[in-house]
């Protein structure tokens, strides 16, 4: 769904949980585009809290070094990281392409961190990165960043073939692969 078609469905769904969207809450879901799961479990929680945290983070406390520390570790602070970039008018596609290359480095990191071995300077990752990554391989996985790069694979094809938007790819990305 699209445009108003997607406004009134949200609105529907909204008035069957007994909710009133304000205008920057509707606009704010609507950024979710399709993802007609994710803005039903969004007024879910609306509807059982009885109000919900904006989506999106403020555009003062969102940057691309935020959205690439969070979006492989957390699903709620990588969505708003991510709308509050779009919403600001960040480019998608660079978007994508700095998270399919975050998600390489994260991998090789893993890889590493998993064998207790340092990683080696041939791997053409710098030492502030490699400090930067460590910190977050705790929270995550080779097996769990291999299901991301398939991700960003089978999502760059929908770009490539225009069966998706790079927006609507990577918050698929980010909900399908923080779920498993």
């Amino acid at each position: 769904l699209t445009g108003v078609f997607l406004r009134s469905w949200i609105m529907e769904e909204a008035r069957k949980r007994g909710l009133q969207l304000s205008p920057q809450e509707l606009s704010e879901l609507e950024l979710l585009g399709g993802d007609l799961w994710g803005i039903v479990n969004f007024l879910e929680k609306m509807a059982i809290a009885g109000s919900a945290p904006s989506l999106i983070k403020n555009s003062n406390e969102s940057n691309i070094f935020h959205l690439g520390d969070t979006f492989f570790v957390s699903q709620r602070s990588g969505l708003r990281h991510l709308l509050g970039l779009i919403q600001r008018g960040e480019d998608e596609f660079n978007l994508f392409s700095y998270l399919v290359g975050r998600a390489r480095s994260i991998l090789a990191i893993c890889h590493f961190f998993e064998r207790r071995k340092p990683v080696p300077a041939n791997q053409g990752i710098h030492p502030f990165v490699v400090k930067k990554i460590t910190s977050l391989a705790p929270y995550t996985s080779s097996d769990k960043m291999q299901k991301f790069i398939s991700g960003f694979f089978e999502e760059d094809r929908k770009i490539k073939t225009g069966l998706s938007r790079p927006r609507e790819s990577l918050i698929n990305i980010l909900l399908n692969v923080q779920e498993k």
